[in-house]
């Protein structure tokens, strides 16, 4: 059984607890809304984002495929010990 004191003590530490853990989803939401405000936002013509879904897929199809047919060449050298 615990004291009077004891109880205190543990209703005072629970209720600390409870509001560093508010304190700590509301930070953690609030840092989150914020970063949504920084994202930025893409458009038709932005790099290899294109105006359309299938015309920016043919962008990273693109990159993917002659983009990459150097790195590809190089890695087959490496593991040949070329």
């Amino acid at each position: 059984m615990l004291t009077k004191k004891q109880n205190l003590t543990r209703e005072i530490l629970t209720v600390i607890l409870l509001l560093a853990a508010v304190a700590a989803t509301e930070y953690g939401f609030f840092q989150l809304w914020r970063l949504d405000w920084r994202v930025p936002m893409f458009y038709g013509g932005d790099g290899i984002v294109k105006k359309g879904v299938e015309n920016t897929i043919d962008s990273i199809a693109r990159l993917g495929r002659d983009g990459m047919r150097a790195t590809n060449d190089e890695i087959i050298r490496i593991m040949l010990g070329a």
